[in-house]
């Protein structure tokens, strides 16, 4: 269950260095946006559901806040996740 209240995200943004343009990210985004293109320039219309920053196998994808209820999910998923997306 996605509990946005819980959750402050401050920033998402992608590791250039880390990136090699997969595009995982893209294919779980729920709005249908490639996370790499779209963080250049981000705005009011990302949902925040961290799906992008979950999935991505070379954890290009960088978070800056609070992850609230989102702690717990990587505790016990993030690995497994991930290993999805290989």
């Amino acid at each position: 269950m996605f509990l946005s209240d819980e959750m402050e995200c401050e920033k998402l943004s992608v590791s250039k260095s880390l990136c090699d343009k997969c595009g995982f990210c893209r294919d779980v985004c729920p709005l249908g946006f490639d996370p790499v293109e779209y963080l250049k320039k981000p705005d009011d219309r990302c949902i925040k559901c961290l799906y992008c920053y979950s999935v991505c196998p070379h954890r290009a994808i960088r978070f800056k806040g609070e992850l609230g209820f989102f702690r717990e999910q990587l505790k016990q998923y993030d690995r497994l996740i991930r290993a999805l997306f290989r």
